[in-house]
C-alpha cells in the first residue's frame, strides 16, 4: 500500500486488508505467512475460491438432510474441492496435508518442539481427554484448514467494512484522525498501535469498528442450534414454545438492527451510540452494556466464534494504523451484498446507461421527471411479482432516506384516500410502517376510505443528479445518444440489454410495444412548508405531496392516451 501511495496509484483495500487477514492466519496456524501481503496479491486464488464457495456453504450449514445423507455418500464428493487441485481451497486442503505430514516427522525424528507453538502444534498434541487418543488426520486437517477460512475472509470484511463506512461518513475520519493525533501528542501510542492502546485511549475509534461490525456483521448468518429433544424450551414473552428438535438460529443482520436495543435510527452509522459520555451517564452506561450484550457477531454463550479474539486483535490494531500512515480517499464506494452465511463485495458486470435526456438536463420537456411528485405509492391491482418489486424498491429507498440524505429521499406520512375500495382491498394493507386505517372523523367530506402510513418522496432536481454521481463513482458510464431502435446499441458489445425505455418502448422500430400506454397528468409547483402527503384515487385523482426543498405538487387529472 504503502508503494501505491507513494506512487499516487488506487488500491482495491478491501482486498488488501482480506490478503492481510489471510497472512495473519497461515502465521497463527504454520508460523511462517502464505505471501499473501509480500506478494500483494490473492494466493492461489484462495479468497475467490471461499468466496465463490459461500453460498453451497450456507446452502449445507441449513439443509441438514443434504448434510448429512448426500454428502457421506459418493455423490457428495462432487461439491468438494479436490487436494489434487493446484489453487482454491483444493491447494490449502493440499499444503495443510503437507505441513501436518512434515511436522509429525520432524517431531518423530527430531523431537522438534516450538517455544511459541502455533495452531498446527496444538492440533498435534491434542488428546482426546476421556481415550487419550490424539485427532484422526482429518481432524487435523479440518482445523487448520477451518482456521484460514472463517477467519481470513470474514475478519477481511470486517476490516474493508469499517474503511468503507469512516470513508462514506467524512466526519467520523476526520473525528478518528483527530484522535489520533491528539493520543500521539500526548505520547500514548506506540509504533505500530497496540491492541490496549486503541481500546484505552482511542473510544471513538472502537465505536467505529463496533458500529461497522453492528451494520455490516461479517457472518450474517450463525449456525443452527437444537431445541432439546426431552420436550424443547420456550423464549421470554413468546406466546409459543419452541418444538423439541426444532433448528434454530438468528440472523445477526437482522438483529442489530432492533430499534428497541439501538434506538429510532438503527440503518444509520453513528458510532456515538456506543459511548456512554454522548448518551448520557446512568442511562448511557445502561443501554451501551444492554448493546455490547445483545451484539451477535460472534455469536453468543458456549458457542462464541473461536477466532473472535483473534479478529479483535486486528482490527483494534490494523485499523488505526491504517488511517494513521495514510490520508485516505475513497475513489470507488462498491457496496456490501447480504449473503446466506456471510457478507462479501459482490462481482457485477460494467454497466453503460445510454439515452437521449440526461440528469442535469431539467429545462428538458421530455425529460418529464424534474416535475414528478417522486412518492412511493402501491399500484392498484398490481401481481404478486410485482408487488415484490414494489415492497423490495420501497425498502431501498426506505433506507437511504437515512443513510444518505443528501440524496434528498425523505421518510414522510401519506393519507392515501380512496373512493371505491375498501383498505382491506389495497394488496399493501398492514405492510408498510406506521399502517392503520383512517377514522371517519379524518375523512374529507365524500370520501368513502382511506389508509395511512409511511412513505417516501424525493426532489427529482436534486436526487437524480446525486444519483448519477454515486453511478458514476462506482464505474458507469452515461452517454449521450438518440436511440431509434435496440439494433443502434449493437455495437457496444454488450451482454446484457434492458430497456427501460418506458413511452418511448412504442417508438423503437424493432420493439413498436403498442400495450405501452400513455397517460396525461397536470401539476403546479407552490411553495409550503406542509409535510403530510395526501392522495385521493377514484372519482378524482388528485394530490399533495410535499418534497424536502421547501415546494409541494400540486395534482390532479389522470387520463390515458391524452396527449
Amino acid at each position: 500500500m504503502t508503494e501505491r501511495a507513494e506512487k499516487g496509484e488506487s488500491v482495491i483495500i478491501s482486498d488488501k486488508v482480506a490478503e492481510f487477514a489471510a497472512d495473519i492466519m497461515t502465521m497463527i496456524s504454520f508460523t511462517e505467512p502464505w505471501g499473501f501481503v509480500h506478494n500483494s496479491r490473492d494466493e492461489r486464488h484462495m479468497l475467490h475460491s471461499w468466496r465463490e464457495g459461500l453460498d453451497f456453504f450456507g446452502f449445507i450449514g441449513r439443509f441438514r438432510w443434504f448434510r448429512d445423507v448426500v454428502m457421506k455418500t459418493r455423490w457428495g464428493l462432487y461439491f468438494l474441492p479436490s487436494v489434487s487441485d493446484d489453487d482454491g481451497m483444493g491447494f490449502l486442503m493440499s499444503q495443510a496435508d503437507k505441513h501436518v505430514t512434515d511436522r509429525e516427522k520432524r517431531i518423530e525424528n527430531e523431537g522438534f518442539t516450538q517455544e511459541k507453538p502455533d495452531f498446527l502444534q496444538y492440533c498435534l498434541t491434542a488428546r482426546n481427554p476421556t481415550t487419550n487418543a490424539p485427532l484422526t488426520p482429518s481432524q487435523k486437517r479440518a482445523h487448520v484448514t477451518l482456521l484460514i477460512q472463517a477467519g481470513a475472509d470474514t475478519t477481511g470484511t470486517a476490516l474493508g467494512s469499517t474503511l468503507r463506512f469512516l470513508l462514506t461518513h467524512p466526519s467520523c475520519l476526520a473525528r478518528c484522525r483527530a484522535e489520533l493525533a491528539a493520543a500521539d501528542a500526548r505520547h500514548l501510542l506506540s509504533d505500530p498501535v497496540q491492541f490496549d492502546q486503541t481500546r484505552a485511549h482511542l473510544p471513538f475509534f472502537v465505536a467505529c469498528i463496533k458500529e461497522s461490525l453492528r451494520l455490516n456483521p461479517p457472518a450474517t448468518n450463525l449456525f443452527a442450534r437444537t431445541a432439546p429433544r426431552d420436550g424443547g424450551g420456550s423464549l421470554p414473552g413468546a406466546p409459543l414454545g419452541v418444538p423439541a428438535g426444532a433448528e434454530v438460529t438468528s440472523n445477526a443482520y437482522v438483529v442489530q438492527r432492533d430499534p428497541r436495543m439501538y434506538g429510532p435510527d438503527p440503518e444509520s452509522f453513528r458510532p456515538g451510540r456506543w459511548l456512554v459520555g454522548e448518551e448520557g451517564d446512568e442511562e448511557g452506561a445502561r443501554r451501551v452494556a444492554e448493546m455490547e450484550a445483545a451484539s451477535f457477531v460472534f455469536g453468543v454463550g458456549p458457542r462464541v466464534c473461536l477466532g473472535k479474539d483473534v479478529a479483535v486483535l486486528e482490527m483494534w490494531k490494523l485499523l488505526p494504523e491504517i488511517v494513521r500512515q495514510f490520508d485516505l480517499e475513497l475513489v470507488k464506494e462498491g457496496r456490501i451484498a447480504g449473503m446466506s452465511i456471510a457478507s462479501q463485495l459482490p462481482k457485477g458486470h460494467e454497466v453503460t446507461i445510454v439515452a437521449r435526456d440526461l440528469p442535469g438536463d431539467p429545462d428538458s420537456f421530455t425529460w418529464t421527471s424534474p416535475w414528478a411528485g417522486a412518492i412511493w405509492l402501491g399500484m392498484d391491482d398490481s401481481p404478486p411479482r410485482e408487488q415484490k418489486m414494489q415492497l423490495d424498491a420501497f425498502a431501498h429507498m426506505w433506507k437511504l432516506a437515512i443513510a444518505y440524505p443528501e440524496s434528498s429521499v425523505k421518510r414522510i406520512e401519506i393519507h392515501d384516500l380512496l373512493d371505491f375500495k375498501k383498505p382491506e382491498d389495497m394488496w399493501y394493507h398492514g405492510k408498510m410502517p406506521g399502517f392503520r386505517v383512517m377514522s371517519k372523523d379524518e375523512l374529507p367530506e365524500g370520501v368513502a376510505h382511506g389508509i395511512s402510513y409511511h412513505s417516501w418522496v424525493l426532489t427529482p432536481l436534486v436526487f437524480l443528479p446525486w444519483l448519477r454521481s454515486q453511478l458514476e463513482g462506482a464505474g458507469v458510464t452515461f452517454k449521450r445518444v438518440n436511440v431509434r431502435s435496440l439494433a443502434d446499441l449493437s455495437g457496444m458489445g454488450h451482454d446484457i440489454l434492458i430497456n427501460a425505455t418506458g413511452w418511448g418502448a412504442r417508438f423503437l422500430s424493432d420493439v413498436a410495444d403498442e400495450n405501452v400506454e400513455q397517460v396525461r397528468g397536470q401539476t403546479v409547483l407552490v411553495k409550503t412548508d406542509y409535510d403530510k402527503i395526501w392522495t385521493r384515487r377514484g372519482k378524482e385523482y388528485t394530490y399533495v405531496i410535499p418534497r424536502g426543498d421547501g415546494t409541494a405538487v400540486l395534482g390532479g387529472i389522470k387520463q390515458f392516451e391524452n396527449t
